[in-house]
């Protein structure tokens, strides 16, 4: 048996069309969408629910510019950040992480840029890989500070969610009818009304972390002491 861990161009470049679902795609069995992942693995609200056409499984869809989850607020220590408005749910989608699409060339010098008059980097950098070798096939670079033509107050208040060495949500790329993904974020456990969203940095890399010189301040028992280094 032949192997190769090289991915075709026609595999990356292929669009997602999703389900052809009529009803409300609550099949396990026949939804296209629910077939692939396996079934559901995340939580709706009821307030969710009233909102959405017939589908309710296009949550990053149908809420892409939805921040009514995000109250930014002034932390003690950490300048800015970013607090529930209401209770969340493990699994609850969240919001996305908004701004404008970068080359990751400009992704650096971008985040020296910031780094350099604001002390702090705005850009979310996802990696994807793939097989046991953890090949690098995707790499998607946006700017949480600039200007996208979708959103009506700048910047967007993802742009100020803190990093947590244990953090409550998770970032995943999700993509709608093309390759370019959405960075989205949900809660991985139980977060109370007025606590602080948070994310990890480097969450799930294969690669090695490298400490920056600024410290983290995030006070979990866990702490990593230094943030991670923007690479």
């Amino acid at each position: 048996m032949n192997y190769s861990d090289v991915v075709s161009e026609d595999v990356l470049k292929s669009r997602n069309p999703g389900c052809n679902c009529t009803d409300d795609c609550s099949s396990e069995s026949e939804c296209a969408c629910l077939v692939r992942s396996y079934g559901r693995n995340y939580s709706i609200l009821e307030h969710l629910l009233l909102q959405v056409l017939n589908c309710t499984n296009r949550l990053v869809q149908y809420f892409t510019n939805d921040f009514t989850a995000l109250q930014v607020y002034e932390t003690a220590t950490r300048g800015r950040g970013v607090q529930a408005t209401r209770d969340l749910v493990p699994g609850e989608f969240v919001c996305t992480f908004k701004g404008l699409y970068l080359p990751m060339t400009s992704a650096y010098n971008e985040a020296a840029l910031q780094f350099k008059r604001y002390g702090d980097i705005y850009v979310m950098v996802v990696r994807e890989f793939i097989g046991y070798a953890h090949r690098l096939v995707v790499e998607t670079a946006i700017d949480g500070t600039s200007m996208d033509w979708e959103i009506k107050n700048y910047p967007p208040p993802s742009a100020f969610i803190n990093h947590s060495c244990c953090p409550n949500m998770t970032v995943v790329p999700v993509r709608v009818e093309t390759d370019q993904p959405i960075f989205a974020l949900f809660a991985t456990k139980d977060i109370d009304l007025g606590e602080e969203l948070t994310y990890d940095y480097i969450e799930k890399s294969g690669e090695h972390i490298i400490p920056s010189s600024k410290r983290c301040l995030c006070g979990a028992e866990n702490c990593r002491r230094l943030l991670p280094q923007f690479i």
